[in-house]
């Protein structure tokens, strides 16, 4: 966790920097990294490899982030400024805001993830915990993908032009134009997902298929709220944003309890659809002036 933790928060550093480009080429770089190395530990170690993975990678994220962050502000920000002297009131702000909202994602959702996985062990055992983990890292490889579109599309917009007109025309162009083909991916994963076990996984993994439908849909549902959740980030508002983080956190926690036992292993996925179609209602409700609103 605490590699994970200063990823984020010199992630949070080039959001707050307005460093967008770097943070794109930043997610990209260590989804293919990630995905390379993550890929090699499971074929090689199996389960085991998936339990190395869960080590090794928030290590890896933070030193190539390190360096990315290094190349970065010894181009274009005084070191000096990065570390504390001579900030501009405006400067500490919006990095004051982007290191919490950060920071809050990096310590709730790992805590929450290993206290839904040590329940998941103690409940369906350990092979069970094993699929969720790589149904997890499957997912994570095309959310990263579309997480890093969503923020070379959409933020930059929203961040320079933050009338709440622009923001539902952003918005809607993202649907009609890229969201589709999004849909096309996730229904190729699915179709594809006998092959992603066979050739990222093996044998042991099998369970895992079941997993695929609930997952990819609770994804969907991901990817189509973070694109309004981005309003957040690009108008700097931390309020909305840790009311938002911390809902979706216990939802997820609450509709994994219970539906674990009734659903063993399925139960989890399930949660995380559960999780996100209130997420979305959540992300709404807290934009309703910018969604709703036709006189701003």
């Amino acid at each position: 966790m605490p590699f994970y933790v200063v990823f984020i928060f010199i992630t949070s550093l080039l959001q707050g920097f307005e460093f967008f480009k770097r943070y794109i080429t930043l997610q990209i770089v260590i989804s293919l990294v990630i995905f390379i190395i993550s890929a090699y530990l499971i074929y090689t170690f199996n389960l085991t490899g998936a339990l190395y993975s869960i080590v090794i990678v928030p290590f890896i994220q933070c030193v190539v982030a390190f360096f990315f962050l290094k190349s970065t502000i010894q181009h274009q920000v005084p070191l000096f400024e990065l570390i504390g002297i001579q900030w501009s009131q405006e400067t500490a702000k919006k990095l004051f805001s982007y290191s919490a909202m950060a920071l809050v994602s990096a310590f709730l959702l790992p805590l929450v993830a290993i206290l839904v996985r040590n329940e998941v062990r103690t409940q369906v055992g350990d092979a069970a915990a094993g699929w969720w983990e790589g149904m997890i890292r499957v997912s994570n490889y095309y959310i990263l993908f579309a997480t890093s579109l969503i923020s070379m599309y959409v933020l930059p917009k929203l961040s320079k032009n933050k009338s709440s007109s622009h923001f539902r025309t952003t918005i809607s162009h993202f649907y009609k134009t890229i969201l589709p083909f999004l849909l096309l991916g996730l229904i190729a994963v699915y179709i594809s997902r006998g092959y992603i076990i066979l050739y990222l996984f093996n044998a042991d993994f099998e369970g895992m298929e079941p997993l695929f439908k609930w997952q990819l849909i609770g994804d969907f549902i991901k990817i189509v709220t973070t694109v309004l959740a981005f309003q957040f980030i690009a108008r700097n508002n931390i309020k909305r944003y840790l009311v938002a983080e911390i809902v979706s956190v216990l939802s997820f926690y609450i509709f994994s309890m219970i539906l674990l036992p009734l659903y063993s292993i399925e139960g989890i996925v399930m949660a995380h659809v559960a999780n996100y179609i209130v997420y979305f209602i959540v992300i709404v409700i807290l934009l309703k002036k910018e969604l709703f609103n036709s006189a701003s």
